[in-house]
This record gives structure tokens, sequence and C-alpha cells, in this order.
């Protein structure tokens, strides 16, 4: 069924036509032309709903290339292009934060009209992790999600009077960030124009003169959640006369017409492109050739969201600490207190060389992973100097000899090691060593140094291939689902509950299990609407899936 509808604005009177079952479109995604032969514009948007949550909107930043091009290599469903770029390298000018986080590029922090520097605040089109939206300005105070900063309104400049730098005291820190991508001039605030093409520096730069019809590349969102992705051309013919474009207070009208109630600019002129799948929807200059761009704002499958993996931790077990044993009668506190790695102060502990049968005993909780151990020690003369170290592993076990005579109160690297994430892994110092009056137990670190694993053999890698765990079921769920798994044998179990970034919120069951297949029931009333990772950790691995709570 075609859809057509008029939209007049203040600029414009547009009849858009509906695309989606041209262009077999899923469920959430709607492809709109619209055309106003009067004024010879003609443009097109794409509308996303973000409470479908089988699509989300997601910006992407790689080696500059065609929209389509761009569109094809990350399996989009459709995108604009998105953001300012260094024609010459093809470096993007403008913010990427991926998700979890991660800053690919920040926007430009000043610009230099007519021998003045501004300090500029610019628009960020920013994704959160509940999938709400919002269009803030941005300065970037480092190249870290901890540095990036929003504001409530831009910098104030104005020609000839540059506004103060801005400081960390007048911004926010993102608290839910998931990504987002940076351009600007914002256009749309609280569902009215606010147009800031001067107070984010603008002015004086001829590529970007805001009142120039051409063509334009636009983005917003909806009092309920949808995402407009604006494009307009100029150039093509119509009726024997080229389209005209619009100017960057006619776009701020389009898009409130068409229920945006934030929106910002992205990029202009032969970059404005729109693509579904390998398919160029528009022609910016009349042209089918595109303008390779470094950044993409597109609509993707939700089970192809880029999530990175839960960060890499460590673990420091102290000698206070649970999961800590000491084997003998012999061991003593020593006076030399030491909290330099940031724990607790606590006394090391002191035993006289002998035959190995005094000893203590660390068992971290690890993953099944490599870390790097470290050990900790209170050093003096009178220390043994072949203090040995024997570390349990998932390929056997090895000892470390050190100098605790040496390296005072810093952390001593013992080496790599894969660990099996169960209870075998275990660190032991014992009183097996000579070359001074004591043997020192104080704190050992584990470093993560590569994410956990699966299987750790071919042996164990058979075994993983019956462990199995579920889709959730419902999915999506409100607010309660259950996630079912398969155990070949029995084993502890853990069952956690992550958000988007690898952050853990809850831990639905931890415990033993015997083999057999298993269901554990999870209650989110607690948790607001959106995507959230479920991991399943036993001793024969780690499998992490994603469900969808809507509310």
């Amino acid at each position: 069924m075609v859809v057509t509808f008029a939209v007049t604005t203040a600029n414009a009177q547009f009849v858009w036509t509906e695309l989606t079952e041209d262009e077999n479109l899923p469920t959430g995604v709607q492809l709109f032309r619209g055309v106003d032969s009067n004024d010879r514009v003609i443009a097109y948007y794409l509308l996303a709903d973000m409470n479908e949550p089988s699509i989300i909107v997601h910006p992407f930043l790689g080696p500059a290339q065609a929209t389509t091009t761009f569109t094809s290599r990350v399996g989009a469903i459709a995108a604009i292009n998105a953001g300012y770029f260094n024609v010459t390298t093809g470096e993007s000018v403008s913010a990427y934060v991926s998700p979890g986080g991660v800053v690919g590029a920040t926007n430009i922090l000043a610009v230099n009209r007519d021998g003045v520097s501004y300090p500029i605040t610019r628009a960020f089109f920013a994704i959160h992790e509940d999938r709400s939206m919002s269009v803030d300005w941005i300065y970037h105070f480092g190249n870290t999600i901890n540095d990036l900063y929003w504001y409530s309104e831009p910098a104030q400049n104005r020609p000839g009077s540059p506004a103060p730098t801005p400081t960390r005291d007048q911004g926010n820190l993102y608290e839910n960030l998931l990504m987002g991508v940076g351009a600007g001039p914002v256009l749309v605030k609280n569902g009215e124009v606010n147009y800031t093409y001067v107070e984010e520096g603008f002015f004086g730069n001829s590529g970007l003169v805001g009142d120039q019809r051409r063509p334009r590349t636009a983005v917003g969102f909806t009092a309920d959640n949808k995402v407009i992705m604006f494009v307009v051309d100029a150039g093509s013919i119509i009726g024997g006369l080229p389209y005209r474009g619009l100017s960057l207070p006619q776009v701020a009208d389009v898009m409130i017409s068409l229920g945006a109630v934030e929106a910002m600019n992205l990029d202009g002129g032969g970059s404005s492109t729109m693509a579904v799948g390998n398919k160029l929807i528009n022609r910016p200059n009349g042209q089918t050739t595109q303008r390779p761009v470094p950044t993409i704002l597109s609509v993707i499958s939700a089970d192809s969201l880029q999530i990175p993996p839960p960060p890499l931790g460590e673990v420091i077990i102290d000698t206070e600490d649970d999961g800590v044993t000491f084997t003998g009668e012999d061991w003593f506190q020593t006076a030399n207190f030491s909290d330099s790695y940031g724990g607790a102060a606590s006394a090391s502990w002191l035993v006289a060389p002998g035959d190995g049968s005094q000893f203590v005993e660390y068992q971290p909780e690890l993953l099944n992973a490599k870390y790097e151990v470290f050990g900790w020690w209170s050093a003096s003369f009178n220390r043994t100097t072949n203090t040995p170290y024997t570390i349990d592993h998932a390929e056997g076990s090895t000892t470390v000899r050190v100098n605790q005579q040496i390296n005072n109160a810093q952390w001593v690297s013992l080496g790599e090691f894969l660990f099996t994430g169960t209870q075998t892994d275990r660190v032991v110092i014992s009183n097996d060593a000579s070359g001074g009056d004591f043997v020192v137990a104080d704190a050992i670190r584990f470093v993560q140094t590569e994410q956990a694993v699966v299987s750790i053999d071919e042996r164990r890698q058979e075994r993983v291939s019956q462990f199995q765990l579920h889709q959730n079921y419902p999915n999506p769920f409100n607010p309660s689902t259950t996630i079912s798994f398969n155990l070949p044998e029995a084993s502890h179990v853990e069952l956690q509950i992550f958000d988007v970034t690898g952050r853990l919120l809850h831990t639905a069951f931890a415990g033993f299990m015997s083999s057999g297949s298993h269901a554990v029931q999870f209650n989110a009333q607690h948790l607001p609407s959106g995507n959230y990772l479920y991991a399943l950790q036993t001793e024969m691995g780690r499998e992490i899936r994603m469900m969808t709570l809507i509310k």
C-alpha cells in the first residue's frame, strides 16, 4: 500500500510518498520521498522506530568510502552520511563514540576566524543505553569517554567576541551513553527551532553558509522515540529546472514538521547521501557519484549491535581476604604494613625457611582467561632469596622463585598464565626456601590480559560443544523471563546479567548444579527498558546472549 500525505511548513509544501514496500524494509523502518514542485525541492527521510527491539540506530566509523559501500560492509539495513571530515585525508573531524563508550574521533574544539580563535561546543547525537536519545552540545577534554562533557546550551560565541573556553565544572558527564556521532549545528531543541550556527563557530566558513540552499543531511528524533534520518538534494532536474536544496533554517523547519523534538545538521553538499543496502536512494548533486565519507549513521539489526566484550579486569587477593588459607602453625604477622597498591592496610606474614610444610594458599575468583600474575612483599635484608610462588593454572603448575630482599612494596610480575575459572586456580607461597631468615606472604594480583575463552584444550572443547545457553523466553519480555541451559556435567554455575557496556547488574544464580537441563527465572522489574546481556559461567566455559526488556 502506497501512503501519500502533504505537509506545509513555513518554507515548503511537501507531498510525501512512502517507499517502504518498494525497498522491502523490515518492521520498524520506513522510507519516504518528499517533493515540493512549487519550490523545486526533493528530499528523503528514513523513520527508524527505536521502540522496535529488532532494530537499532548505530553510527559507524571507518576508512572513507561511499555510503552504499559502507552500508553494505557493516551489514546495515540503511544509512546516511554522518559528520564532517577532512576531504584530503578522509579523517573524521566530528565526534564518534562506539558502543561501550570508546571515543574514536572528537569534535573540533576551536576554530579560527579572521585571526581570532573561538572555543566551541558542537552538536552531538547521543544514543543512550535505554534507547532514548538526545542532541547535546559537547566538548572534549581528552580522548576518553570520561573526558567527554555535554552542556545544556552552547558556548556563546559571536563574530569578533569569542566565548570563554568551556570547563568541566560547567558541563556534565554522560551517565548511560551507549554511542553517538557529532557534527553541527543544532537545529531543533524542545520542539522549537534552536539554530546555533553562530555559537558553534560555523560563520566565516564559505563551505558551510547557513542560509545557502544546498544538499543537506540531518538527524532528529520524535517524542515517541523514532529517529528521523533526512537528506535533501540539489542540482537534479525537475520540469527543466534544478532542484534548489534547503538552507539550514529550512531544514530545521522541515524536521519540526516531521515531528522532531530535537535535531541537528550532519553535513551538506556532495556528501549528503542515503543508502538502503547497496542502493543509492538520492542524488545530492544530480549525479550517481558518491563522495567517500568516514562516518555513517545506520539502521541495523539489533542482533548485530557491536557490543564490546566485558572490560578486562583484575583481582587482588590479600592475606586478610576470603580465599586465603594458612597451613602450619609457625606463620606470624610482621609490624610492616603496606597499602600502597590501594587496598586496606594489612600486615605481611613471615615464616622461617623449611621443608615446604608451611604455606599460604590463595584461591582467587577468576574467569577462564589469561592473566598476568604479580606478587607484593615487604623486602628486607633478612628475607629469603629464592621464595617459591607456585601457580596452578589451566596448563599445569609453574613455580617461580623470587628474591624477597629486593623490590620492596611493588608489584613484581610472576608471568602470564591461562586460568580455568574454577577452584583449581591458585597460588601457593611455601617455606621451601633459603638464602635468608624469613619467607614473606602478602598480596597477589591477577591482571586479565585476554578476553575469557570457552575452552582450554581439545578435550575441554569436546565437552563444551555439548554445553549450551539458550535464548531466553519470552524475548522481548516484561518484566520476567526464563533463561535455560544444558550442562553436560555437574558444575559450579554463575548466571549474571550485564548492561550492554559490560557492567554487572545482577547475579541471577550462583551455586552448584548437576548435569542436565536447567532453567532460571529472571525478574527485571528494577531495570529500565533496553538491551541486556546474560552470561553463563561454568567449569566448562562461558556463553553470552542478548535479551530485550520492553516496559
